[in-house]
């Protein structure tokens, strides 16, 4: 036995180095990001036979260009940046990427005469990252025709086909809002604001990913996300009030999709949610979301003030003489009756904002009538 081992140690030396070196002379396949492309297309989505170049730029390596005409799948080792669609003339329409996986794009092609037109965004948040997209309505359905990120360029450069409406979109860290319709005409620049009230959805959608948080009720806060492409490394979420800049509430977790329920909210406090990731693809990204008190109700009575001004408030009016009538009512059959249908009543009111006392003297009053109630009966007896 021990001299066959001998005998087979050294082929068996000779097939583990020749194992290793082959193992280690095999390239190694690279993480590829695939980009599938339609095109191209005229505007109103009959296909364009000429087809077109596009030019794709990726980090840290040289352009690559293609010929597109019917269908393309591009793919990569390395994120694209961005795609250049040649339309001669020394012009070209330009299309950044958000979520390099998996992503479908349309080449589409103005129609004559096209000319450049600009965007340029006033910020009045301070958006952390965000892009404008040019958007059309082909077939039923609405498609990015251009997409430029906000950091690039303070005027953003679209090209637009004479006479044509276009749809402006902005997509950030705040969430998305649409800017409505822009007919390319004889005006070449545009200026966009950038608001708070802007966003009240508190949502945002970029291929693949969603991002919201919002205030469900007067004590609930949720906040949601979710990856349906799985590049998340982590996720957390902050729950701040305004003007503070601790953190009330902290969760980090690594998941695809996540679901966070705050139930410890005021009723009369404003608060904001942040949501930080770590994806594979688009690295760190931070959204912040409002999420203010509930703005109470207004008085339906409130037009009585204008009646001229009185010792009271007008407005109570009304609940006042219903809860005179709901006692006499009931109080000629049975007065500790009568007290409690009063409160009920009185609480009911108060609910809907009719009548504007607090709920400790509603409270209050409640635990009086128990008292008188449990006195009448005892005097009864």
């Amino acid at each position: 036995m021990e001299n066959l081992l001998r005998r087979l140690r050294t082929p068996i030396v000779l097939l583990c180095l020749v194992v290793f070196v082959a193992a280690a002379l095999t390239p190694r396949a690279e993480a590829s990001i695939t980009y599938h492309f339609h095109g191209a297309f005229n505007e109103d989505g009959t296909q364009n036979w000429s087809g077109v170049n596009v030019t794709m730029t990726r980090q840290g390596q040289a352009p690559l260009t293609f010929f597109l005409n019917g269908t393309y799948d591009a793919a990569a080792s390395i994120q694209a940046i961005v795609f250049m669609f040649d339309l001669g003339y020394n012009e070209s329409r330009t299309y950044y990427t958000v979520n390099g996986a998996t992503e479908t794009i349309y080449a589409l092609l103005p129609s004559e005469p096209f000319y450049t037109y600009f965007f340029e965004l006033v910020d009045y948040v301070g958006l952390s990252w965000g892009y404008l997209e040019s958007v059309l309505n082909v077939n039923g359905t609405d498609t990015v025709v251009e997409r430029w990120s906000i950091s690039v360029l303070n005027e953003m450069p679209f090209t637009l086909s004479w006479g044509k409406a276009y749809t402006m979109r902005l997509v950030c860290n705040k969430g998305s809002y649409t800017y409505g319709s822009y007919v390319a005409g004889a005006s070449t620049s545009f200026t966009l604001g950038v608001t708070a009230d802007m966003f009240p959805v508190s949502q945002t959608d970029i291929n693949g990913l969603t991002v919201r948080a919002s205030r469900m009720n007067v004590t609930w806060i949720q906040a949601y996300y979710n990856d349906i492409y799985s590049n998340t490394t982590w996720v957390s979420f902050d729950i701040y009030e305004y003007g503070t800049s601790v953190s009330l509430y902290h969760y980090n977790v690594s998941l695809q999709t996540v679901t966070v329920n705050w139930m410890e909210a005021g009723s009369d406090t404003d608060y904001y949610v942040v949501i930080e990731i770590s994806h594979a693809l688009l690295g760190s990204k931070v959204w912040s979301f409002p999420c203010p008190a509930p703005v109470a109700n207004e008085n339906p009575f409130a037009a009585l003030n204008y009646l001229g001004t009185f010792p009271f408030d007008a407005t109570q009016l009304p609940a006042v003489i219903i809860l005179v009538a709901v006692g006499l009512s009931f109080s000629w059959y049975s007065v500790p009756i009568g007290l409690v249908v009063e409160v009920i009543v009185a609480g009911l009111l108060i609910w809907l904002n009719w009548f504007d006392v607090s709920w400790a003297w509603l409270t209050v009053s409640a635990t009086l009538i128990i008292i008188i109630a449990l006195a009448e009966a005892k005097e009864r007896d």
